[in-house]
């Protein structure tokens, strides 16, 4: 190897910037954050954004602060400079949001750049280009005071980072949600977002943060919102958490802003999730829009560049503050009051210390109640045909005799294959579980689990023969979107309309379900905008494509029979038949095991039988 290869020299600018913006720029969400983030501290009341195609290929934020002086551009993109800090100690005192001096220089040295800037001092602005972290061409021009920056081609000159951009649907998804979390810490700023030439957002930037939960999340949050407002030794606590009428299925709708920067912490979340502990089912996740006011030098935003994540000094302490006062809050709300009046006449815990048995731990929450078998969910097989099972469970019936009382004649089927199939089924434990006497031993069968494949299968089968049909509503079911909301909406809507939805957008934010598919209409457990929203709140990594399985396994847990329901012989051996001739008997839609099989020697060895 060549001894001049292996010479140790300091890499050039432009190299050292674009290895930099890899921790600083990781996508289109990252550019707007910390263009906002620039606007906010330069004091702007008006900020817009505008991106095409998810913000690979344009991003524009313009703001009306007070600008840069026209000496100062260039150098504003140089790395490590910046106005915010001169040093070390001052990180512990900040009041701006951004204080590195990187950003600038990060996002163009990967990007086309184009600022336009006027400092409120000067009578003219200037206009600058960048290409790849170069300086192209400076001029002057009449602008009004502000600053707006043009990105575009991002990642151009980085083919690897562009490979690993998403498609354009989801960068926007991002894009919106940052800008969701900039507008609810700063009231004050009028937000406007445009995407593909469309108005996704506008915020009225009156100060008052309940008017921007209104705007960007609709009559449906607003109308539940309780107000927190506490003071401690450590911190200030102000804003408002939605009622438990109003849930979600992720964390997604969690808002904290520490010194009115966005940010994320294990600490805020248990603690908030402490305080709903009594009001929210399993696999619910609150609504919170909270302002915490603490003194910077027991947090650390330092942790990364990009800002998110927060250290406290004092998190178990904070933990505990905000839980409590959560708890505070929700038992002084009337409408708490009633849906846990509601929950108890549903609910009693004593059944289970009865019974011995445990909730499922599953992220679906199954509700007690009856099912009606009459809709034909399931039905006997009319061939009378035995499920042969595999390597891994005999499912074969057993050839000795069962109590008597639990043998049941069906018309419907040959004297010998209803005796068999009687002989099979030996009762059900605890209202929760099928058992079963196999040829070899034991089975003991989840009747959740069980019924959730059967119906897995028969609807999986009927959308592949394109058999799906779909019912106009009478009454269109009002449906309000948040911003980030509405780009999934548009995401996934062909599929959605696949699935037999129909959607009509009635304005900037408002929707309305006219046409649901009929196995979700015609099912009184299947509510049709909690499944929207379900499937709108689907992890963002679900590609589209997909939808249908998030759908087939939602549907199915809502109208699978529930634990805690008593069956009688019969439906007992109808959820038996009927699963053995399932795709796969062994595991549910959700890779839950259904059955739990026990050998008859493994019986036989636990009592010490010889």
């Amino acid at each position: 190897m060549s001894s001049k290869k292996n010479e140790i020299k300091k890499l050039p600018r432009q190299v050292r910037n674009q290895i930099s913006a890899g921790e600083v720029v990781k996508r289109p969400a990252s550019v707007v954050k910390e263009l906002i983030e620039n606007s906010i501290d330069a004091g702007a009341d008006k900020i817009s954004v505008e991106i095409t195609e998810g913000g690979r290929e344009k991003i524009m934020v313009r703001d009306n602060g007070i600008g840069i002086p026209s000496d100062k551009i260039e150098e504003a993109f140089e790395r490590y400079t910046t106005s915010k800090i001169r040093e070390i100690d001052d990180i512990h005192s900040l009041e701006t949001l951004g204080f590195r001096g990187e950003a600038l220089a990060s996002i163009a040295s990967v990007s086309r750049l184009k600022i336009k800037s006027r400092y409120q001092s000067e009578k003219k602005g200037t206009i600058i280009k960048f290409a790849g972290g170069e300086k192209k061409e400076r001029k002057t021009a009449g602008l009004p005071v502000g600053t707006e920056i043009e990105v575009r081609d991002l990642f151009f000159n980085t083919p690897a980072r562009f490979k690993h951009l998403k498609k354009s649907a989801t960068e926007a998804k991002q894009v919106s949600r940052r800008i969701t979390a900039e507008a609810l810490a700063y009231p004050e700023i009028n937000f406007s977002y445009e995407n593909d030439g469309s108005e996704r957002m506008k915020t009225p930037g009156d100060g008052n943060l309940k008017s921007v939960i209104f705007h960007l999340f609709g009559e449906e949050i607003y109308s539940e919102l309780i107000k927190v407002n506490s003071s401690s030794k450590i911190l200030e606590l102000s804003g408002f958490i939605a009622g438990p009428k109003v849930t979600r299925s992720s964390r997604r709708y969690e808002f904290f802003f520490i010194n009115r920067r966005p940010a994320i912490n294990g600490n805020l979340r248990k603690g908030v999730e402490s305080g709903y502990s009594e009001y929210l089912n399993k696999g619910k996740y609150p609504l919170v829009f909270l302002n915490i006011s603490i003194n910077p030098i027991l947090t650390d935003f330092n942790v990364h560049p990009n800002k998110k994540k927060i250290k406290f000094s004092r998190g178990q302490e904070i933990r505990e503050i905000i839980a409590g006062e959560i708890e505070e809050a929700l038992k002084n709300y009337e409408g708490t009051k009633t849906d846990i009046n509601q929950k108890r006449e549903n609910f009693n815990p004593k059944n289970i210390k009865k019974t011995g048995y445990k909730r499922e731990s599953s992220a679906e929450e199954y509700h007690r109640g009856r099912f009606d078998f009459s809709s034909g969910n399931i039905k006997m097989n009319d061939k009378g045909e035995d499920y042969k099972g595999d390597n891994k469970t005999d499912l074969s019936l057993p050839d000795g005799s069962l109590n008597p009382d639990n043998r049941t004649n069906f018309e419907s089927e040959p004297p010998a294959k209803a005796d068999n199939l009687s002989r099979g089924v030996i009762g059900q434990l605890h209202n929760l579980f099928i058992l079963y006497q196999s040829r070899d031993g034991l089975l003991i069968i989840d009747q959740h689990n069980a019924h959730e494949r059967i119906i897995y299968d028969k609807l999986k089968s009927r959308i592949d023969s394109g058999k799906i049909e779909s019912e106009m509503l009478i009454t269109p079911i009002n449906l309000t979107l948040s911003p980030d909301e509405k780009e999934r909406l548009l995401e996934i809507s062909d599929y959605l309309n696949d699935l037999g939805f129909s959607i009509d957008n009635f304005g900037p934010d408002s929707y309305a379900i006219t046409a649901v598919p009929l196995f979700i209409k015609n099912n009184q457990d299947s509510d049709p905008k909690e499944t929207l929203r379900r499937l709108l709140e689907a992890d963002i990594k679900l590609a589209p494509s997909d939808i249908q399985k998030e759908l087939l396994k939602y549907t199915c847990c809502r109208q699978a029979v529930k634990e805690g329901v008593s069956l009688n012989i019969e439906e007992m051996k109808r959820i038996c038949r009927k699963l053995f001739e399932t795709s796969n008997p062994h595991l549910c839609p959700h890779k839950r095991p259904i059955i739990i099989n026990y050998s008859l020697d493994h019986l036989k060895d636990e009592v010490e039988r010889p």
